[in-house]
């Protein structure tokens, strides 16, 4: 189960992705979305005791995503 892996589990990034997607407390404008899975997500984890870190918004740009990636990778799993 996820509480069995918690001690062991090694911090998690959840990466918010989409040009669409304002932080939380942003009011959101015609089209745009407000993050809700990004400290959903952190909650979720943090109640079994995972840390979790959420990064984003990032934009919807390869490289600027890989980059993002590759340093949560460096950090996360």
């Amino acid at each position: 189960t996820v509480r069995a892996l918690a001690a062991d589990a090694t911090p998690v990034t959840v990466v918010v992705t989409g040009d669409e997607i304002v932080p939380a407390g942003t009011p959101a404008r015609p089209g745009q979305r407000i993050d809700s899975n990004g400290p959903l997500l952190v909650a979720w984890f943090a109640e079994r005791g995972i840390s979790a870190t959420a990064v984003g918004p990032v934009a919807d740009d390869a490289g600027v995503l890989r980059e993002i990636v590759a340093s949560a990778c460096a950090r996360s799993d």
